[in-house]
């Protein structure tokens, strides 16, 4: 697993406490009564009675929730394994709630030897209610005083912690504080949790343990001294703002663990980064976000993170760190082997990294690697601020990058260097040998924001890599990488990019890696015809499958033709290759295994990919292999690239296309010896009329959603977007460009949806809609023209909220402004109307069908809409309007059909303008105005169809009979289109004269698809 603990910090309300005076009465002093194992405390009374118990294992101190008290609930004992002591909320209701008053120097104390104890559920506060000093007061107070020992187990879980203290930064005092007393010696804590806990406005330390006797001292020559160490020390998913000095600090332990973990607007009183470790040995800090941590006059110590010192072999790595003075802090005090990776840091103000005790130079091997900085433009951002020097360190396959050009390294340092780190607005460092320059096309560089989610880091994705970066594939060599990044995409140590995200390809990446035992079907080593080889990506666990189709010989036979030939994908050599059967005419010494010239390997995909690289092995000079299809040029693959990596320009292939890789060396007689080492390609998300749906939790990157199960039929998931600005992005391939109807599947809590949709930066169309509220499920449409080939679909939330399912895709016909047909029929008028505003009573939607061209609908709010209800199904095929003042700007035309279905876009309409689209059956029409100058306001809105007379047909599959009223003397002619727009009409017959009362022929089925006949009047 990646994550240690995937819970989610604790949701709690906050609420300022406000100071009562609380007028208390004596309590008559008794003997404590003997308590049942779980210990209910509903009073004050019961709360005095039981605050200083003496507690066995398995014994429960239990408040009710909805209750307060006041005091310090300090009970004494200790627990076994099997019988923990707990302190926890019962009931129902707010959690029960603590107030110190600041006059206890905690809300709860533990102290003795308080083993095996696991207390949570309850809300604390302690304070006087002013900024003043209150001496060393705490929220939680774990203190370890029981003499020599080997303490365990202490769980703190799921509390809200507020108003602690006043205006006080010191460190001996806070939120949570587990600590061993300074007269032991030789003792530790084994199994300490801190979790799920709220802690906010506390003075001091939010969270925070320490033991005097545990030492971490690091000797010369590599050596190592540590006693006293605690084990097993986890602090997870908290959430901490408004705290006067550290968020936390972790002490005195080996190879714990602090993750997913918020820590807010720390240091308000004095200096201090958000999260820090001293005095451990082999210390995780990951998956925590930290921000807010800004003082001016006050700088230093402001990071999100520290390496602080006393520590050896601390990892920092997966974290958010933003809107901080520093990202990270390392101490130039004695540590070691200090790692610090794949973080994000966005718009840390005065510099990335933070070296403190600028006299010192006793840190030991620091190793800062695929980080991502963002540098806000106009804070004059440094690599390494605060005029500090950095010492032993190599910064290494990081991405810098500045939003303006006001920026700069800050000290070289000493033995500190640059390597292989990708520079954007800013010169890279003289020390770099092989430095990277340019735009890292990150998908999106916008801020990311505040509380994100850090079991997925979802909300980062914005820095991933789009096709063409310079930072894809470029990392220099780096032991020991990790096996995934901070989003979670697995690193393939083969292709390492810059920076902390990788690069997934626009879908999933596969890589046919051609090693010996490779697992192919089909025979021995998979080199017959038919063999297989299938691989999953191993993130989305996508298969894609490569099959063997020929293999070519030499002298041009095929095996598919009876020769004998097999691919060669095991045995001494570890690429792939061609066992040539026709007797090697050529004369190669390394024919076998290998690719000779006119030696070929034909092959093809189960699924639609992008093929991205070909990796040759043992290239010559004079070797090159072509790639080729019917698909697209030839690709030659001559010698000179790095690795021999060959890039085949992320080429689209249909699955079952069948591709020729073939030895096209010009000499013959050369000892080739090449191979192919790996095959990457990409599986592509296609939208199109075979693939119609584009499922909304598919998306490749995302900034501010979160993917939830859907109540919509079908099941599913669904993308909930909650703020303006939040997007997801899809990878498509379009197979043909033109106008397509899509459709959008959305459902929103408020009631207003709004949705732009982009294709490679381009707006494409939108929406924005009245909806019903409360999560109702509706499907609104859009017409809009699409480009073919790859892109990236944009969809981002301009108003409202909206949870969407997915995206449907049609081929429409479009729309265009024709010429009106020669009859037709207004069929709005005095029909029954609604509307989603009315100005005022003298201006209802009525007054737009009611035929008077003096009378109009008038609204009070922008956008807006009218309807017509019919009470039937018609067929609607055009719309006109009349607009007072000429106030429209864009528009659209929607059938009701069971669900609201567009049929035309409009925009600044002219006077008099027929808007003509395909036909749609439906029982409501409405006209949705979605920009207008002012509030809009219609005199008159017309609904079409073709008129034509009463018309009855019937069909038996081969021929159809149409019969009609008629009038004598009056010739007609039979039509017929597949979209009813006017200018779609095909005559079938005419010339057909009328009997005396109806006219009835049968004609034969029309060749082409018809979907609508009239009969017309010549």
């Amino acid at each position: 697993m990646r994550i240690q603990n995937p819970s989610n910090p604790s949701q709690v309300n906050s609420t300022k406490m406000q100071v009562m005076i609380l007028l208390v009465g004596l309590w008559l002093l008794q003997t404590l009564p003997c308590f049942s194992t779980d210990h209910l405390v509903s009073t004050q009374a019961e709360f005095d009675a039981v605050k200083n118990a003496a507690l066995q294992p398995g014994d429960a101190i239990l408040l009710q929730r909805g209750q307060q008290f006041v005091g310090m609930l300090a009970p004494t004992g200790t627990g076994t394994e099997a019988e923990p002591i707990r302190i926890d909320a019962y009931g129902i209701g707010d959690r029960p709630q603590i107030h110190g008053m600041g006059v206890n120097e905690a809300c709860i104390r533990l102290a003795g030897n308080p083993s095996y104890w696991e207390i949570q559920g309850l809300e604390l506060t302690n304070t006087d209610g002013t900024d003043l000093e209150q001496g060393d007061l705490f929220g939680i107070l774990v203190y370890l005083d029981d003499g020599e020992n080997t303490y365990r187990h202490v769980v703190i879980n799921d509390f809200y912690i507020h108003d602690v203290n006043g205006a006080v930064a010191d460190k001996g005092r806070g939120g949570i504080h587990v600590r061993m007393d300074d007269s032991i010696t030789s003792s530790k804590l084994d199994y300490l949790r801190i979790t799920n806990n709220r802690i906010e406005d506390v003075g001091g330390i939010g969270i925070a343990n320490y033991s005097k006797c545990a030492n971490v001292d690091l000797l010369p020559n590599d050596g190592l001294f540590t006693e006293n160490l605690w084990t097993r020390v986890y602090i997870g998913s908290n959430y901490l703002n408004g705290i006067g000095r550290n968020g936390i600090i972790v002490r005195d332990c080996e190879y714990g663990v602090v993750e997913l973990n918020v820590a807010a607007n720390t240091s308000q009183y004095d200096q201090g980064h958000n999260i820090f470790c001293f005095d451990t040995l082999g210390i995780t800090i990951q998956y925590n976000e930290a921000y807010g941590n800004v003082r001016v006059g006050t700088e230093a110590d402001r990071g999100g993170f520290d390496a602080d010192y006393n520590c050896m072999d601390t990892l920092i790595q997966y974290n958010y760190s933003h809107d901080n003075e520093w990202f990270c802090g390392i101490m130039k005090r004695p540590t070691r082997n200090v790692v610090i990776r794949y973080n994000v840091s966005q718009n840390d103000r005065l510099g990335f990294y933070f070296y403190g005790f600028e006299n010192d130079a006793e840190c030991e091997n620091v190793h800062i690697y695929n980080n991502t900085h963002i540098a806000p433009a106009g804070m004059g951002t440094r690599v390494v601020g605060g005029g500090r020097t950095p010492v032993n360190t190599i910064f290494e396959n990081n991405i810098f990058y500045f939003e303006d050009g006001d920026s700069g390294f800050g000290s070289t340092g000493t033995n500190t260097s640059y390597n292989n780190n990708l520079y954007y607005n800013i010169s890279p460092h003289p020390s770099d040998p092989t430095p990277v320059t340019g735009d890292p096309l990150f998908t999106d560089t916008r801020v990311v924001g505040a509380d994100i989610d850090l079991v997925t880091m979802d909300a980062l994705r914005g820095f991933q890599l789009l096709p063409g970066s310079p930072a894809i594939d470029a990392a220099a060599s780096v032991s020991n990488l990790p096996e995934w990044d901070i989003v979670g995409t697995g690193i393939d140590a083969g292709a390492v990019d810059i920076g902390a995200l990788t690069y997934g390809g626009p879908a999933s990446r596969v890589t046919f890696d051609f090693l010996q035992g490779s697992a192919w079907d089909g025979g021995e080593g998979g080199g017959l015809i038919g063999s297989n080889l299938t691989l999953a990506n191993p993130v989305t666990g996508e298969g894609v499958k490569l099959t063997t189709i020929d293999v070519i010989g030499q002298d041009g036979t095929r095996a598919s033709e009876g020769a004998t030939h097999t691919l060669n994908v095991v045995g001494s050599v570890n690429y792939l290759g061609v066992n040539d059967d026709s007797g090697n005419p050529g004369g190669y010494g390394s024919e076998f295994r290998n690719f000779n010239p006119n030696e070929g390997w034909v092959f093809s995909f189960d699924k639609d990919i992008y093929f991205e690289s070909i990796q040759l092995a043992s290239q010559t000079s004079d070797a090159e292999l072509t790639l080729s299809s019917s698909l697209f040029d030839d690709v030659v693959m001559q010698a000179g690239q790095t690795d021999n990596l060959h890039s085949i320009g992320y080429r689209y292939i249909p699955a079952g296309t069948e591709l020729t890789l073939l030895m096209t060396t010009p000499t013959d007689g050369i000892d080739t010896g090449i191979g192919v080492n790996e095959i990457t390609v990409s599986t592509v998300s296609i939208w199109d009329q075979d693939v119609p749906l584009l499922q909304a939790e598919s998306y490749d990157s995302g900034i501010g959603v979160s993917t939830h199960l859907t109540s919509d039929g079908g099941g599913g998931e669904m993308v909930a977007f909650d703020s303006v600005g939040d997007e997801i992005s899809f990878s498509v391939y379009v197979r043909e460009a033109g106008t397509y109807l899509v459709g959008f599947r959305v459902a929103s809590i408020d009631g207003s949806v709004g949705l732009e949709l982009q294709q490679d930066g381009i707006g494409v169309g939108g929406i924005q809609r009245v909806v019903d509220a409360g999560g109702t499920w509706t499907t609104i449409e859009k017409l809009v023209t699409l480009e073919a080939g790859a892109s990236t679909l944009r969809l981002e939330l301009t108003e409202g909220d909206c949870r969407l399912n997915w995206l449907s895709l049609e081929a429409s016909d479009g729309f265009s402004a024709v010429s009106a047909p020669d009859n037709p029929k207004n069929m709005a008028l005095n029909q029954t109307t609604d509307a989603s505003n009315v100005h005022s009573a003298n201006y209802g939607p009525e007054k737009a069908v009611d035929g008077d061209p003096n009378t109009r609908w008038a609204t009070s709010e922008n956008p807006a809409w009218m309807e017509v209800e019919f009470g039937e199904t018609v067929l609607v095929n055009g719309t006109r309007f009349s607009d007072y003042n000429d106030r429209i700007k864009s528009y659209e035309i929607q059938v009701y059909d069971g669900a609201w279905r567009t049929a035309f876009v409009g925009g600044d309409p002219d006077e008099g303008q027929t808007d003509w689209f395909v036909a749609l059956s439906g029982s409501k029409v409405r006209l949705q105005v979605i920009d207008s100058d002012a509030d809009p306001s219609i005199w008159e809105f017309e609904v079409f169809t073709v008129a034509a007379e009463k018309l009855s047909i019937e069909s038996d599959g081969d021929t159809i009979a149409l019969e009609w009223p008629n009038e004598p003397g009056v010739m007609y002619s039979i039509q017929t289109s597949s979209n009813l727009l006017p200018d779609s009409f095909t005559t079938l017959e005419s010339g057909i004269p009328s009997l005396d009362e109806s006219s009835r022929i049968v004609i034969e089925m029309p060749d082409e698809d018809a979907a609508f006949y009239r009969v017309i009047a010549e």
